[in-house]
């Protein structure tokens, strides 16, 4: 836990030295990664704002919502950086971009911006109701509507779960869920961190190896939607490994 604080105000102090302050927003386009996670906690802490999309959008579809939220900078995953300069191209000023995996010029790898230890002077702590998150409906009556969360909702629903779940701090839940909808989010992700246990974050749902990621992990508890439970439930009975430890399935 202290090297993840560490990390996320490294990551705190790389934003303000690259000009990003209260109240500016930060897209993320990308498959799961721990970067999410340091970049919602870094903006969390100087009062910025996380705007995370689908990854499996056009770059339409991706513009719509970067522009309508005026990103000042945009991480993603290294095969998506082109759609994020395209989605991008209409914004102004143009954000900076960073990349997860790797580094390309103009696009330098957030990873090791990270581990350089970026030196800069952190603001005072932002309060409960700033905002956090935005994040964008699915449209399907028109274009995605903005959704604002603040701090002080984050932490409240995640709360909230721990009553649903009865999440306590030996527990350790796998989310296979993407980190750009309000599931892994609030309730996977901020329960996890209210009940004080460990979050197991996978890139992504896949049907054949989740009974060795459940046990690989020693996972205990799993949050997902109806969808991936039927998809499980049609799986080949020989691929559940009868040494999983999950016992709760929300």
């Amino acid at each position: 836990r202290e090297a993840f604080r560490e990390a996320y105000l490294d990551t705190a102090r790389l934003l303000v030295a690259r000009g990003i302050r209260h109240g500016d927003r930060v897209g993320v386009v990308a498959r799961n990664n721990v970067g999410h996670l340091l970049l919602l906690f870094a903006c969390a802490r100087i009062g910025a704002v996380m705007v995370p999309v689908n990854p499996g959008l056009k770059a339409p579809e991706v513009g719509y919502m970067f522009q309508h939220a005026a990103v000042s900078a945009v991480a993603c995953d290294h095969s998506l950086l082109a759609l994020a300069r395209e989605a991008c191209r209409n914004i102004s000023p143009s954000p900076w971009f960073a990349v997860f995996d790797g580094h390309e010029e103009g696009a330098p790898g957030l990873m090791e911006l990270i581990e350089s230890k970026p030196q800069a002077n952190l603001p005072a702590p932002a309060r409960a109701d700033d905002i956090c998150l935005i994040i964008y409906t699915s449209g399907t009556t028109g274009f995605p509507k903005g959704a604002m969360h603040t701090q002080r909702n984050f932490i409240t629903s995640g709360e909230a779960n721990i009553a649903r779940l009865w999440l306590q701090p030996e527990e350790r839940l796998l989310t296979v869920l993407p980190l750009f909808h309000i599931n892994a989010l609030f309730y996977s992700l901020a329960g996890t961190l209210a009940a004080g246990a460990t979050i197991i974050v996978a890139e992504r749902f896949s049907a054949g190896d989740f009974w060795q990621l459940a046990v690989d992990t020693g996972a205990t508890q799993v949050n997902f939607i109806l969808t991936i439970g039927l998809i499980l439930k049609e799986r080949p009975r020989a691929e559940v490994r009868p040494d999983h430890k999950i016992r709760v399935v929300y």
